[in-house]
């Protein structure tokens, strides 16, 4: 890199660098300084510019100059090392050690890269003229090597050194024609011996031909998953996408009545993750920015835009972040979920947030259509934001009560769930609370209760004064009157009787957990005659503690 700097007056702001996940570097210089114009040769000519830029003591892959190789994308995984391709800084590259390196390449790297305005730069526009001109065939003056050959469909020798790039690009061309594998095995090793010089040992050519072969089928909707043996298996530590909140790579539900506030607070976590250093509430969000999709089935892109600015305007943004994307797809998001996978691709995505599951033309009450969403959210290896509807409130129902409209495996198979509730309402203000009702790597975080202000051209998420009252006092107050009223009635208080006497509005888990919770504090607990717990509050009468001695 400071060779090119200096020698040709690279400005390597220009440049994206990153571990390739393997043992090498990837070095990625932007088009527009050569002036490069469509060709089928292209591949030769940045291979020969390649060779003349690379000082003589620095050693490059030639082989990826190839037409029909592969390129790893960014944050993708290597399968045989289990390290990421990740970007780094010019100067992570010249102060960290490669095990320094390979420890930040233990996971993805997800970073938003907005390149500088860039201009023709002449000392490499010459070394493009000069490559196109000799058409990629020899090597440039000036730099190591001799005579380049020709491909084996030219008739032409395989050399040392290109071999075993030749026969894998062949196998390459042989598998997307659909030719059996030992059909192409039979071809491959006529090749080599006919025309590689020296030919490789049988057992090379048949590596080659069983790796390629091994590469998912880009047609197939499905690859085999791999088997590991966890004994041998060094974990990633768990990473938080918002602190003990929202799981980085995974989907997290937040679900709750219409005209809660699900959506201006989707949108704002998607602001605020676009934006570095950032914290909601006093959790905290990674130090690097990440780019943000919102996938949006309820509003519009006016309605949408519209919010979103006052949302940055209330975070004193000077406009909406450029890496925060919107997309209103025109079918379900089980069709569509190909589309959102090249959109994600396309601009590294890193987190998504869904709005709503219930619109999204996915039938919530539907097992099957549930858990293959979820699957697909897994399988993105991003952070997915989920909103979602809850159930009816019935007669004799709390809120809090209330779950995720629909099948089950909404709830069960989100990572971390919350449930939003509007408290209360006055002209310009919403009190909205937030509850954490599941985190399946981590305990749950208490509740964030916060006020939308609503201004002329702000949208202002502030600390709200209010306390709202712990959900579990209502229970208990229940219990205790259920308590009062089995004794007042000469009955024993045990726990199948409270269980009984509040049929239809706790649970019997739910009910087992208070009781348990509350001895000596809030009710007394004797023993029966049959050693069964009987429970009593403070305040009721003396002569009707002992329940099991009236009877």
């Amino acid at each position: 890199m400071l060779h090119m700097k200096d020698t040709y007056e690279l400005n390597l702001k220009t440049v994206r660098i990153y571990f390739s996940g393997a043992k090498g570097f990837h070095i990625e210089i932007s088009a527009a300084l050569f002036g490069f114009e469509p060709s089928s040769e292209l591949h030769r000519v940045f291979k020969a510019i390649a060779e003349k830029i690379t000082p003589d003591d620095v050693i490059i892959d030639t082989s990826i100059y190839d037409k029909m190789r592969l390129w790893r994308l960014p944050n993708t995984i290597n399968s045989k090392s289990g390290l990421y391709k990740i970007p780094l800084l010019p100067k992570e590259v010249l102060d960290l050690s490669i095990d320094e390196i390979k420890e930040l390449a233990r996971e993805p790297r997800i970073w938003r890269w907005k390149p500088p305005s860039v201009e023709l730069n002449h000392a490499l526009a010459a070394l493009y003229r000069e490559a196109r001109e000799n058409n990629g065939k020899e090597r440039l003056k000036n730099s190591s090597g001799g005579k380049k050959y020709e491909t084996v469909f030219n008739g032409w020798p395989i050399p040392e050194g290109e071999r075993n790039s030749t026969l894998t690009s062949l196998a390459g061309y042989l598998k997307a024609g659909k030719i059996p594998i030992n059909e192409a095995g039979i071809f491959l090793n006529s090749i080599n011996t006919t025309h590689c010089s020296p030919p490789l040992e049988g057992e090379e050519v048949a590596a080659i031909i069983e790796s390629v072969y091994s590469y998912p089928d880009p047609d197939m909707d499905e690859t085999e998953p791999k088997v590991i043996r966890l004994a041998e298996y060094d974990p990633r530590p768990q990473r938080w996408f918002l602190q003990n909140a929202i799981p980085e790579g995974f989907p997290t539900l937040i679900y709750g009545d219409g005209g809660m506030g699900k959506t201006y607070l989707a949108d704002l976590i998607a602001v605020q993750a676009c934006i570095s250093g950032e914290s909601f509430f006093g959790l905290k969000f990674p130090e690097a920015p990440v780019n943000a999709l919102l996938i949006d089935y309820e509003l519009n892109p006016d309605e949408q835009t519209r919010r979103i600015r006052k949302i940055a305007s209330g975070l004193n943004l000077k406009a909406v972040p450029d890496n925060l994307f919107y997309l209103s797809p025109d079918k379900g998001i089980l069709r569509s979920i190909e589309m959102i996978k090249n959109i994600i691709f396309e601009n590294s995505i890193g987190f998504i947030v869904i709005d709503s599951l219930g619109a999204s033309g996915v039938d919530g009450e539907k097992v099957p259509d549930v858990m293959k969403l979820f699957m697909e959210l897994r399988n993105l290896n991003i952070t997915a934001l989920v909103c979602d509807h809850q159930s009816k409130m019935q007669a004799g129902n709390r809120y809090e009560h209330k779950s995720p409209y629909g099948s089950a495996y909404k709830y069960n198979l989100s990572r971390s769930v919350f449930q939003i509730n509007k408290i209360k309402a006055e002209p310009g203000v919403m009190t909205v609370s937030l509850r954490h009702t599941k985190s399946n790597f981590g305990p749950l975080i208490d509740n964030l209760v916060f006020d939308l202000k609503f201004r002329q051209e702000r949208i202002l998420f502030t600390k709200s004064v209010y306390k709202v009252p712990d959900p579990e006092a209502g229970d208990i107050e229940l219990i205790k009157n259920a308590i009062l009223t089995l004794t007042e009635a000469g009955k024993k208080a045990t726990q199948s009787a409270i269980v009984e006497q509040l049929s239809g509005e706790i649970g019997k888990n739910k009910v087992s957990m208070l009781l348990k919770k509350g001895e000596g504090k809030e009710w007394e607990v004797t023993r029966g005659e049959n050693n069964e717990k009987l429970y009593s509050v403070p305040w009721v009468p003396v002569e009707l503690i002992q329940a099991d001695k009236i009877e």
